[in-house]
């Protein structure tokens, strides 16, 4: 997600402190049991610490031109659309706790982080390289039926602390907590082992069926295995004004779809990223 002249890397280096960084970025989706190629994803973010705006470009997430803001101080997800000039507003503390009420159950869980050798160039910057193991037993209760896949993932990154704090983003800083202990002790497992700002992350996840002991017992299809990539293809420091956070006076706020959020919101606490 970044690209570098000579100058301004040496200069960067220098100075750790940044009022924000700007970054272009790809991801990229595949699943062994997909039966239709998912459509890359790009754009373009811009992180101050306190706040994050992310635009799609383009790709299948959200519609080219639709684009992201939180602020760290007000614990909300606003989803802003140019062209129909509307924008909603998510209450992401009221999602985390939606999670941790749906009866999910983590068990034995397990984590292993290895710094790997060697500093890889992403973007013209080199980069730390690490790579999270963690498994664990995931169970979904939906009345007497219990849902359980043993989940095994590999996250691999590489990280910069080129640009200081700024780095920090808004949605990622301090995760939100579910109530759910199991859960957020998943969560800061899978999102607080590596410090800095992710260039290249590749995560696998793969599942498979587990015994289920019930009252009935639900037996899952077999063993799958997603893997999501995002790479940062340029980068940059650069002043931002307050009001890029801002919705656009003159625009409507319409109702967002709640269950939509929720749903890849468990996408993420599951390691499954959707595209």
């Amino acid at each position: 997600m970044r690209i570098l002249v000579s100058i301004g890397f040496a200069l960067l280096l220098a100075s750790p402190s940044f009022a924000a960084v700007e970054y272009q970025f790809r991801q990229t989706t595949r699943s062994d049991q997909a039966t239709v190629p998912s459509v890359p994803v790009t754009g373009r973010a811009v992180l101050d610490g306190e706040n994050t705006r992310v635009d799609y470009l383009s790709g299948s997430s959200f519609e080219a031109g639709t684009y992201l803001i939180a602020r760290r101080d007000q614990g909300k997800l606003l989803i802003v659309n140019p062209k129909d000039k509307t924008y909603s507003v998510t209450d992401l503390t009221a999602v985390a706790t939606s999670i941790g009420n749906r009866g999910i159950r983590i068990q034995n869980l397990k984590t292993k982080l290895t710094k790997m050798d060697g500093r890889p160039i992403v973007a013209g910057l080199p980069t730390d390289h690490h790579r999270l193991e963690a498994s664990y037993e995931m169970t979904v209760q939906f009345g007497e039926l219990a849902l359980t896949q043993n989940i095994q993932t590999v996250v691999e990154k590489w990280t910069t602390e080129a640009f200081g704090d700024a780095g920090q983003s808004a949605l990622t800083e301090g995760p939100l907590r579910t109530g759910n202990e199991e859960i957020d002790r998943l969560i800061e497992a899978e999102t607080s082992k590596v410090s800095g700002l992710p260039l290249r992350q590749v995560v696998t996840i793969t599942t498979t069926p587990a015994n289920v002991r019930t009252t009935s017992q639900l037996k899952m299809n077999g063993r799958r295995r997603h893997i999501s990539e995002m790479i940062v293809t340029s980068i940059q420091a650069r002043d931002i004004e307050q009001s890029y956070f801002e919705v656009p006076s003159g625009f409507t706020r319409v109702q967002e779809i709640k269950s939509g959020v929720q749903e890849h919101a468990v996408e993420t606490l599951s390691m499954e990223p959707g595209n």
